[in-house]
């Protein structure tokens, strides 16, 4: 299975710490699987005993610059799918922690990026490529109550 390569990845050192997420990159390793992987991979990691349950959960996945049945087309991005533990999500539902419908469109409007879906538990937008860091830090300003 695809995963089993990210999560030998994820614990050999991986998977990036900040004051309050956890990133990680998977590039294009899951082509051609689409970048719904990335989303469909967060979900299956949230809740792994290798996830500090305390973080959001970022990963990052480049878009290819070809659509099938359209042909190439130059995007020059990076999608970024986000999930939370069940820790998380009950510190979410119950107001005491930001959601990811806040949290992860703000920082993306901060470094010029696009909103797809996003909803409190489960969130998705695109930057371009070598945005990542400047995205991560955005969140770490909004959740550490700098510039919200």
């Amino acid at each position: 299975m695809a995963f089993d390569g990210e999560i030998s990845r994820l614990k050999a050192g991986a998977l990036q710490p900040s004051a309050h997420i956890q990133w990680f990159h998977v590039e294009n390793r899951f082509s051609p699987m689409g970048v719904k992987m990335i989303g469909a991979f967060c979900d299956f990691i949230k809740n792994t005993d290798f996830v500090d349950p305390r973080k959001y959960i970022a990963g990052f996945q480049i878009i290819p610059n070809e659509i099938p049945g359209f042909g190439v087309i130059e995007f020059n991005e990076v999608k970024i799918s986000m999930r939370v533990s069940a820790l998380l999500e009950g510190e979410i539902r119950a107001g005491r922690a930001v959601g990811l419908d806040t949290l992860l469109p703000m920082a993306t409007d901060r470094v010029g990026g696009f909103s797809d879906a996003c909803h409190s538990l489960t969130a998705a937008t695109t930057v371009t490529i070598g945005k990542e860091a400047k995205l991560i830090a955005e969140m770490e300003n909004i959740l550490a109550g700098r510039r919200v």
